[in-house]
């Protein structure tokens, strides 16, 4: 899917079109969430519109607790089930209806990678 022609410039194009239609991603008020490494959440609001973002940034899976809320927007590789959103590599969900108090640290399960990363560790 990733390597279809075309395919990073339209995600792209659909990521950043969703953005300038929701007044809370463009100008609202970003609280960004407390997650372990490699995930970054944030929460921005506008007015009564509240979203949740979580993106995952490494080269695996990782799996937290699935948080209220309905996905929408361009989603990219997250799964919901029993309870717990799994995010796959590079992955994004943008929730909406989320409360401010929902949920306080954002707990995170790593899962093995399908690949050894020691070419990337430093020489001790």
């Amino acid at each position: 899917m990733w390597l279809r022609a075309g395919f990073v410039r339209h995600s792209y194009r659909a990521i950043l079109a969703f953005r300038r239609a929701q007044p809370a991603l463009r100008s609202g008020k970003t609280e960004f969430q407390e997650t372990l490494e490699p995930v970054l959440a944030f929460r921005p609001t506008q007015g009564a519109e509240r979203l949740t973002c979580f993106f995952n940034l490494g080269p695996g899976s990782v799996t937290l607790p699935a948080p209220p809320g309905s996905p929408f927007g361009p989603v990219l590789a997250p799964k919901i089930d029993r309870g717990a959103l799994r995010l796959g590599s590079n992955a994004a969900i943008w929730l909406r209806g989320l409360s401010r108090h929902a949920a306080g640290r954002i707990t995170l399960k790593r899962e093995p990678l399908p690949f050894s990363l020691s070419i990337f560790r430093r020489p001790r």
